[in-house]
């Protein structure tokens, strides 16, 4: 989502586009901000708690179930793409 706000700040705007105030420096300023604290979080998230038994595991099963969603996500997609190359 913020690669894309950065990406899209090279094309031109069309009238019924509203644009970040600011100008693009400004809408790049904000996704990389965004970028950033949606990065820390994630890292912070795989931090275990202290009191937990078999750090390892716990890491491993925040990671896993994190990256589970997006690994559907991906064959769905892909799935999706496939079937539409079929119909065309």
């Amino acid at each position: 989502m913020f690669a894309a706000m950065i990406k899209i700040q090279k094309e031109p705007a069309g009238p019924e586009v509203v644009r970040v105030p600011g100008g693009a420096t400004v809408a790049v300023a904000l996704a990389a901000l965004g970028f950033t604290t949606t990065t820390v979080s994630i890292a912070l998230a795989l931090v275990p708690s202290v009191d937990e038994v078999n750090k390892p595991l716990a890491v491993l099963k925040i990671a896993g179930l994190s990256l589970l969603p997006l690994a559907l996500g991906i064959v769905t997609y892909a799935a999706g793409r496939r079937k539409r190359g079929r119909k065309l």
